[in-house]
């Protein structure tokens, strides 16, 4: 089989629909964009990407990064040891 530019496009919308979660039993829906997460902590990481909240700080004395995404503030963290 060919990996022609046509077929990996075809591929993209196939996996770009289910990722909105049409008929997937996502119950929880962004107010900001309509997509849809089966957590609702999910959706609350998601949310903040609309709002701007970086409720996640580095703890490092003097650093003073915030971060939207709790997982990334902590991989920032271990940069400083």
């Amino acid at each position: 089989m060919s990996n022609d530019g046509r077929r990996l496009h075809l591929r993209s919308d196939i996996v770009g629909s289910s990722l909105q979660g049409e008929g997937r039993g996502k119950k929880h829906q962004c107010p900001h964009c309509g997509k849809r997460f089966n957590r609702p902590s999910s959706m609350k990481i998601h949310v903040n990407t609309h709002t701007g909240a970086k409720p996640y700080h580095c703890p490092f004395p003097g650093c003073g990064r915030e971060f939207n995404v709790n997982s990334n503030m902590r991989r920032h963290w271990r940069n400083h040891s």
